[in-house]
């Protein structure tokens, strides 16, 4: 299993599609968060696009897209 790092409107649409939150990270005055809703990580998503992420796994050599575990 490979863990894969979702970043920006990418790791939003994903944490919907599968329930999951979000998380930030530290950058230029900002403290890292976790546990953000969609919503919150949207509010974010314009002025810290690259601070936004989520984290997935999926199979080595599987073929198969990123899934929630």
């Amino acid at each position: 299993m490979t863990t894969v790092i979702l970043k920006g409107e990418e790791a939003i649409h994903f944490a919907e599609e599968h329930g999951l939150s979000l998380s930030m990270a530290a950058g230029d005055g900002i403290e890292a968060r976790e546990g953000l809703t969609p919503d919150e990580a949207r509010a974010q998503l314009a002025a810290h696009p690259e601070l936004i992420w989520v984290e997935t796994h999926i199979g080595v050599n599987s073929g198969e897209p990123p899934h929630a575990w």
